[in-house]
Order: C-alpha cells, then sequence, then structure tokens
C-alpha cells in the first residue's frame, strides 16, 4: 500500500490523481463533487459527433444498469469512458 499526498491545488487535484493512480480515495463530499463537475464540464464541452458519442454512452450506460445487464459496454468503455477513468488514475 501507499499514501500519497495532493500537492495542495485544489484545482489540480485530477493531475495529482493522475499521477498517484490510487487504488482507495477517502475523501469528503465537496471533493467528489469538485470531480464529478470537472468530468461534467467536459462532457458538456464536447461537441458534434464526439458530444453524440458521449451522450449515446452515458445513456447506454445507464440503460445497461437499470436493467441489470451489467457494467461494461464493449463499445463505449475503451471509447469514452476510459478517458474518464485515466483522469481519475486508471
Amino acid at each position: 500500500m501507499r499514501a500519497g499526498f495532493f500537492a495542495g491545488n485544489v484545482q489540480k487535484l485530477t493531475n495529482d490523481i493522475q499521477v498517484l493512480k490510487p487504488t482507495f480515495f477517502p475523501s469528503v463530499p465537496r471533493l467528489y463533487n469538485r470531480i464529478y463537475s470537472q468530468i461534467q464540464n467536459k462532457m458538456k464541452e464536447a461537441t458534434g459527433m464526439k458530444g453524440y458519442l458521449v451522450q449515446k454512452a452515458v445513456a447506454d450506460k445507464l440503460f445497461y444498469l437499470r436493467n441489470d445487464q451489467g457494467l461494461v459496454h464493449s463499445i463505449f468503455d475503451p471509447l469514452v469512458f476510459q478517458k474518464m477513468k485515466d483522469m481519475l488514475g486508471g
């Protein structure tokens, strides 16, 4: 097990997460909300075909979850969600 600490700048927290690659990330809800907001903003910035793919990926993933069809989507996981996963350290 490794322990890591962020550099002190909350604005650059996701950069620290990418370097530390945590497997366990205890925190307070406010921090999780900040990360969620960053992901939401990146999704909103996507336009055109990229924006369509992001919206379709999220809709399909939610459909899978609600209908007990699993967590893995063979197309959208590598195309869309891997980038989000990498943003959180992989």
